[in-house]
């Protein structure tokens, strides 16, 4: 028997120490020429956060994913510590 499976959604996490130019216009070509319909770039210290702010207060996969959506790129700590802090 043989399954299909539909994506319905293609995207990416970009995790870096920085990143140094603006990749706008590189995101928007991707996103409306391919399949893969959104880039997030997040800082490596964004990453932390975001995961010591999943372990103390226990937030969901979907909170997360709707969180760094939300913010435009590149995300980097203070948007993290603005978003839950107040959790």
């Amino acid at each position: 028997m043989c399954m299909a499976l539909a994506l319905d959604y293609i995207g990416f996490i970009i995790v870096s120490n920085s990143f140094k130019s603006n990749f706008e216009s590189f995101i928007n070509d991707v996103t409306w020429n391919t399949d893969i319909k959104r880039f997030i770039l997040l800082s490596s210290e964004a990453l932390l956060y975001l995961l010591a702010y999943k372990t103390k207060d226990r937030l969901s996969l979907s909170t997360i994913i709707e969180s760094l959506i939300g913010f435009g790129n590149p995300v980097v700590s203070n948007n993290i510590i603005e978003e839950f802090d107040d959790v």
